[in-house]
């Protein structure tokens, strides 16, 4: 299954989106918890609920997009698909990029048919 390198960028993108969130919920919740944002999650918890939500519906639609990835990639030997399919699914948030760079990114890109 090839993709092109601007749909494998925008992937790449969405890849990478729920590694920053989750540094920057980090810190959010440390400044938080640690009084010097008093107040500020009662200001901000309507918009985090919400990129909290959007997070989680992109790690599913990644994790389905990569699964099928996955069983269409004729490159990859069988056995191997059994063990990216558990890692994809355990280790979601630090298996993705991996999986992105090893197996869309690094693809040759489409060639137009002439």
């Amino acid at each position: 299954m090839r993709i092109s390198r601007s749909v494998a960028a925008v992937i790449g993108v969405a890849t990478a989106w729920p590694i920053v969130y989750f540094v920057a919920f980090m810190v959010f919740m440390l400044t938080t918890f640690t009084n010097r944002g008093e107040g500020l999650m009662e200001e901000l918890f309507d918009y985090l609920f919400i990129a909290h939500v959007l997070t989680m519906l992109i790690i599913m639609a990644l994790l389905a997009f990569y699964v099928v990835h996955l069983f269409k990639n004729d490159s990859m030997p069988s056995d191997q698909r059994i063990l990216w399919m558990l890692v994809l699914f355990f280790g979601n948030l630090f298996a993705f990029p991996v999986y992105w760079y090893l197996h869309v990114w690094r693809t040759p890109p489409t060639r137009p048919a002439v």
